[in-house]
């Protein structure tokens, strides 16, 4: 998985106490929806977990220092 697509990818929370699964489900600032796929939430569901969706999570970012300056920022996503 290349850098952007793993910052962009929905991130999952197992609590212990309640005993749920949270996943990202949210609209971030250039109105992209972030959320994760319903084959993912089913495979879940199906090992017996109760999810739960949330507009909260972490922040992850990624800093790039690139050597090679004769290529657009389109490049690397």
């Amino acid at each position: 998985m290349k850098p952007l697509a793993a910052v962009k990818h929905p991130r999952v929370y197992h609590v212990l106490e309640p005993n749920v699964v949270l996943y990202d489900n949210m609209t971030v600032v250039n109105n992209e929806i972030i959320e994760l796929s319903g084959e993912a939430r089913r495979f879940l569901e199906q090992r017996g977990h109760r999810l739960r969706s949330t507009s909260w999570g972490a922040v992850c970012q990624f800093h790039f220092f690139g050597q090679r300056q004769d290529l657009p920022w389109e490049a690397y996503r």
